[in-house]
């Protein structure tokens, strides 16, 4: 395109935006009119007292900063607060449990639970015990014992050992750190179940050794008297004659053999009465049934230790033991505890000798029913069919052949799971049923035979009776015997005693050790701990909604541009156009992606509206030099004056880009033009405006860049005559001129540059112009007459004030 030339009118006499002939633009106005031809009224004051909508936009432009300084400070003034209040005692609590001896078969000796609950306690706080729990290597690395003087006192004065019921102890440190007190409590409770597991052991041990040993005393003590009561019943009976002493002799060794007899059905009858126990107590853990627990409701046992009861028993098959310790959990509480009799009365259930049903052989017995294996063999045809159809489908997360499979394919999974469950509760079923029957076939023979032995173990004493008296009653002689026999029979007795005291103690060596933990220690915090922190989560939150409001209220203070109606309502400025945000490269990449509309084209559309609104205002007030100017830097003045221009240009009218930007040019970056001579070379007539002229790569659209500035280039702008006389001889040439100055504030170039062009459009950045600013600048275009055509507000939110840019559709060349 060829450059024009200064008053070439032949290339633009039709232009509606000429000038008059005498080349003077219309500027006599002294405000900018509005809509309806009347002058704009001045801006209001801006408004001093922060509102909500205020405070909240000024918080989302310093959001990450107060966020982060909001707690920050909050953190440090909680945290202060919490190491200034006391923190008092708090208490860690371990609860062991203390079991009785549940089997006694002899009741000489029985134990005093009382005295041996007593004892534990005062062993729990013996120094031996609290010395090695302080040496324990958890214990002693800990804050607490490394710097107490006296470790073991400390322990002494702090940890207490209390019957929290009639079978449970609890073991209770107070304290300050809750976690080392907890930890110190495990390791006195677990070293007390070991000193007391091992003590047991051995006591038991030892006592069974001394049984032992007096078991064989008392025998060769037995058999030593019944030897001299042989040879007595021998000499008694040679006084009498031959036939005396045969029938004495007979007579001494049948009574000798009824004892033996006695004894022997003795040791039977404990054999079979400890087996006994033992089946009953198995036969109880199968005997919970719905009936029982129906029993208990009508006694009066709430609903919700029944369901507890009823969930128990459902996991029976599981491990029976744990069915023990669920018990005790809620037997543990004392609102329950008056029903602990009447439950444990009704379920029969034993507090050892749990049997367990082996859940391997279950899980078996289901995987080989015919039934199981039948469906396995047709959900692994399912499988190969999905398989199968997944491999040759193009979109198997679609295809209605691989979804049909795949539903199959659940179903019968499903039919799988449940039947499984049901040929479980069969199985369970005929467990129960079959334990049960062999349990009690086995209670009623052992019962069967105890009563035999009995009944046969009194025939036996009969005998011995009545062959004791027809012996003795043969002579006088047989007084002694008779004594010896007494002495004999006592003897016989302890003896039984002894060998049911080894049973005893061998039994009980199989069962469960007296003493474990029931519960770990758990931390029992005090009310100081819940106030300090309430206090100092309360501190905390204000302190953070303080500095929020305090950053918001001081980027406030900054008095920021929110929005348009901020715009139009505070600082009364007319609104030409609103330009959207520009977006980031993520933000481009991703709706490009999703096709969504670029937002060149909003930008487009919103660029274009500007253009029109104002060609309207041009066209009303005779206007062709506009210039863009702004109150401070970076607030989109040279954008809008390219972006402008290009419309224009596209628009189809001639139009000339001014960058009289002196001191910071960069007009001719963005064209992609050098900065060769300019507007300075024209002020200082080093340069005419024809050879500065550059045509851009836009149709329509030329450029004069803004040169090289000097002081004599200022002082040239200051007298007003060169840049006049420049304005003059391009409105002869172009239909419109946009004229790129400095902002208001910095210098004075754009008030001066103002005052030889037809209007001002004053650009508006969202987020950093400043109302106190544009207010400022605005004023001191008004005094110096400068018509202010209104604002281009940039920056705006799509979402917020886009007029519909998402309406818009890339359309065809």
């Amino acid at each position: 395109m060829p450059r024009p030339t200064a008053g070439d009118l032949s290339q633009n006499s039709h232009s509606p935006y000429q000038t008059p002939p005498h080349g003077v633009p219309v500027i006599g106005s002294p405000a900018p009119l509005s809509y309806a031809g009347q002058p704009i009224p001045p801006a209001p004051a801006a408004k001093s007292v922060p509102t909500p909508a205020g405070l909240l936009n000024a918080f989302k432009r310093r959001w990450v900063l107060g966020t982060f300084v909001g707690l920050l400070v909050a953190l440090t003034v909680a945290t202060g607060l919490w190491l200034a209040l006391p923190g008092g005692k708090h208490e860690a609590r371990g609860l062991i449990d203390l079991r009785d001896k549940s089997l006694e078969l002899t009741s000489r000796n029985a134990e005093d639970y009382e005295t041996y609950r007593k004892n534990q306690i005062f062993i729990l706080r013996t120094r031996d015990l609290l010395n090695r729990t302080v040496n324990d290597p958890a214990v002693s690395s800990l804050e607490t014992i490394k710097s107490a003087e006296d470790p073991v006192r400390l322990l002494e004065e702090n940890i207490s050992a209390t019957a929290a019921a009639p079978s449970i102890l609890a073991v209770t440190m107070k304290g300050n750190n809750i976690d080392e007190m907890r930890t110190i409590v495990d390791a006195l409770m677990k070293r007390y179940v070991d000193d007391a597991t091992m003590t047991e052991r051995r006591d038991r041990a030892d006592q069974t050794n001394k049984l032992e040993k007096l078991r064989e005393e008392l025998s060769q003590e037995i058999e030593g008297q019944e030897r001299h009561l042989k040879l007595l019943a021998r000499g008694s009976g040679e006084k009498g004659g031959d036939g005396a002493t045969n029938s004495g002799d007979l007579l001494l060794q049948r009574i000798l053999d009824l004892d033996q007899k006695i004894t022997n059905k003795n040791d039977e009858i404990t054999q079979f009465e400890s087996e006994l126990k033992i089946s009953e107590e198995q036969l109880g853990w199968f005997k919970l049934s719905d009936k029982s627990l129906e029993d208990l409701r009508a006694s009066g046992v709430p609903g919700n230790v029944l369901e507890k009861l009823k969930t128990l028993k459902d996991r029976e098959y599981k491990v029976r033991r744990f069915f023990v310790e669920e018990l005790n959990k809620i037997f543990a509480k004392d609102e329950l505890d008056h029903w602990r009799s009447s439950i444990l009365s009704a379920a029969q259930i034993p507090n050892t000798q749990q049997p367990v049903i082996p859940e391997g052989e279950v899980i078996r017995a289901i995987n080989n029913d015919a039934r199981i294996v039948r469906l396995v063999l047709e959900r692994d045809s399912y499988q190969k069919l999905y398989d199968s159809a997944r491999e040759n489908a193009v979109d198997p997360m679609t295809s209605p052949v691989v979804l049909g499979h795949l539903e199959d394919l659940k179903k019968k999974e499903e039919e799988i799971k449940g039947k499984k469950q049901a040929i479980r509760e069969d199985i369970m079923a005929a467990i129960k049923s079959s334990a049960i029957t062999l349990l009690q076939q086995k209670v009623n023979e052992l019962e069967h035979r105890i009563a035999v032995a009995k009944e046969t173990r009194e025939k036996y004493r009969q005998d011995r009776d009545i062959s004791t008296k027809t012996r003795l009653g043969s002579a006088v002689d047989h007084i002694e015997i008779n004594q010896l026999l007494k002495g004999l029979n006592a003897q016989r007795e302890v003896l039984d005693k002894v060998r049911l005291q080894i049973v005893q103690n061998r039994m009980q060596a199989q069962l469960d050790t007296r003493v474990h933990v029931r519960e770990a220690a758990q931390p029992l915090l005090n009310n100081n701990l819940n106030k300090k922190l309430f206090m100092s989560g309360g501190l905390g939150v204000g302190t953070f909604m303080f500095v929020v409001l305090l950053v918001a209220f001081l980027e406030w203070r900054t008095r920021r541009v929110d929005g348009v109606d901020q715009v139009v309502n505070e600082l009364g400025m007319r609104i030409i156009g609103t330009v959207p945000v520009f977006p980031n490269r993520a933000s481009l990449r991703a709706a490009a992606e999703v096709g969504g509309a670029n937002w060149r084209f909003a930008l487009n559309e919103s660029i274009n509206s500007t253009r029109t609104m104002l060609l309207h205002t041009a066209r009303s007030q005779s206007m062709q030099v506009v210039m863009v100017t702004s109150a401070t830097q970076g607030e989109g003045k040279t954008s809008i004056t390219s972006q402008l221009a290009t419309s224009m240009a596209t628009a189809g009218m001639r139009t000339l880009i001014v960058d009289c930007d002196l001191r910071n040019p960069s007009i001719h970056k963005l064209f992609d033009l050098g900065l060769t001579s300019g507007v300075s070379e024209i002020l200082t007539q080093d340069a005419d405006p024809t050879d500065a002229i550059q045509p851009t790569s836009i149709p329509n659209l030329w450029v004069i860049p803004a040169g090289q500035c000097s002081n004599r280039v200022v002082a040239a702008l200051a007298q007003g005559h060169p840049l006049e006389t420049l304005f003059n001889r391009l409105r002869g040439q172009f239909d419109f001129v946009i004229v790129d100055s400095c902002p208001v504030l910095p210098v004075a170039d754009a008030l001066l540059i103002g005052q030889h062009v037809d209007g001002v459009l004053f650009s508006i950045m969202q987020d950093i112009s400043q109302i106190p600013k544009v207010i400022l600048a605005s004023e001191k275009l008004n005094q110096l007459n400068i018509p202010l055509l209104g604002a281009v507000v940039n920056g705006i939110k799509q979402d917020v004030y886009s007029y519909g840019y998402n309406y818009v559709k890339q359309l065809p060349v």
